[in-house]
């Protein structure tokens, strides 16, 4: 964080608060979170960190909190004329937010925020902007599940279907009420086996194993540069 906090101090501005967010691109310029938290650990290079800002809030004596959005970003731009990484502006769009979510959800990014123009800014979550999620849905093969006290399931282990082989892709532990828990424990007992039909990679987790034979339907944000899966609910049996 030491490169981003020098980049701030050469900012042309004596004082000011700026709003933004901090992430370590992939090779297509996305946000990649788990290589976010590699450059955050103690090993990390802080050089790899860019900081987006998109909004403004004070500036060398003047508190713009109470300026519309559009007006605040068209001074941060101003304030951001000539200078580079690490420190760049956000770039917003006017569109329609259902398209835009689409062709974000196409690039494989997060999701969209859409804001009102003329809105004054307020901090935490507010009325006047959203933030809207991509979401992949995808039914996948049980291979294990974590047991929960009094009959019910913690979680369940997953796998995807590759050519002719099954690759495990982690676990889902929400999405199912406790009638569904129950019954999904009772049909996971009965075909429980000894080791997993799939290779897992590194430590094994503390899991009872079963038969590839049950199905389920799971939506979830974004996979891991390790294949795993991010944000995982559970949507019902495949």
């Amino acid at each position: 964080m030491k490169s981003l906090a020098a980049a701030l101090e050469d900012l042309p501005a004596n004082n000011l608060v700026v709003d933004g967010e901090v992430i370590v691109p992939d090779v297509k310029g996305a946000s990649d979170f788990d290589a976010l938290e590699i450059a955050m650990g103690p090993r990390g290079r802080s050089a790899d960190m860019l900081l987006y800002l998109f909004d403004l809030l004070y500036l060398d004596g003047f508190d713009l909190r109470s300026a519309p959005l559009v007006e605040r970003k068209r001074i941060l731009k101003e304030l951001l004329s000539g200078v580079r990484a690490p420190i760049l502006y956000s770039v917003h769009m006017e569109d329609n937010g259902q398209k835009m979510l689409e062709h974000a959800c196409d690039m494989g990014l997060e999701g969209i925020i859409s804001k009102r123009a003329d809105a004054h800014y307020r901090s935490g979550r507010t009325e006047n902007w959203i933030k809207v999620k991509c979401v992949t849905r995808e039914t996948l093969t049980v291979v294990g599940y974590t047991p929960e006290g009094n009959g019910l399931v913690a979680a369940l282990h997953l796998a995807r279907k590759e050519a002719r082989d099954l690759v495990y892709v982690g676990k889902v532990g929400t999405g199912w009420s406790m009638k569904q828990s129950a019954q999904l424990r009772q049909r996971l007992e009965a075909i429980e086996v000894d080791r997993p039909s799939v290779s897992i990679p590194g430590r094994p987790p503390k899991a009872l194993w079963v038969q590839p034979r049950v199905k389920a339907d799971v939506e979830y944000r974004s996979i891991t540069t390790a294949g795993m899966l991010r944000h995982a609910v559970w949507r019902g049996n495949g």
